[in-house]
């Protein structure tokens, strides 16, 4: 996603809150689904919204993962909790 490419992936764990509306999302252990997903990403989307949906997903991970707003973060909350 930092690299402006869509994410496939399965909804285990917060992967699917990560990806948000950027990329697809399957259910687990469903083969049929995984399939339909890729041939969503290879087939069913133009390039144009390839390259919509990547920079969505690179302005996603800048906003919620970058690694100085996280730290920043934590301080805030440890500071927080030493008052």
């Amino acid at each position: 996603m930092a690299f402006f490419l869509l994410c496939m992936i399965t909804d285990v764990g917060d992967s699917a809150f990560i990806v948000g509306e950027t990329g697809v999302v399957v259910p687990p252990r469903d083969p049929q689904a995984l399939a339909n997903g890729w041939a969503k990403l290879l087939m069913d989307i133009s390039r144009e919204e390839h390259q919509q949906l990547g920079l969505a997903a690179r302005q996603r991970i800048i906003e919620r993962y970058d690694l100085g707003k996280i730290a920043d973060q934590y301080q805030r909350l440890y500071e927080s909790l030493v008052k």
